[in-house]
């Protein structure tokens, strides 16, 4: 299971995937990491970026749920397509919005 430099277990990986431009503009939910992955970029890169810092475990088995939104859910759906290809499971996307009672 993914750890913060604290120790502390994570509950939940909030991972946002909209523009710098649209985190300016509409905010950002609290302990969100960022990603931005729109439609020109490589799915595959910002995964693994996130592997790569440490925010999404490498393994996936244990991993706490995966929270990952963008404006209205479509950039974050893309996404979610490479982690289930990655044997990430427990996925919830959507628009900041609709995932609000997630987070």
């Amino acid at each position: 299971m993914a750890e913060k430099k604290t120790g502390h277990k994570v509950k939940k990986i909030l991972i946002d995937v909209r523009t710098p431009q649209e985190i300016q503009q509409f905010g950002q939910h609290p302990g969100s990491h960022h990603y931005q992955c729109d439609i020109s970029s490589d799915v595959k890169e910002c995964v693994n970026k996130a592997i790569k810092n440490g925010v999404l475990p490498e393994d996936p088995k244990g991993a706490p749920p995966i929270v990952v939104y963008c404006r209205s859910g479509r950039r974050a759906k893309r996404v979610e397509t490479e982690l289930k290809a990655r044997g990430f499971d427990s996925i919830i996307t959507g628009s900041m919005e609709e995932v609000k009672e997630h987070v």
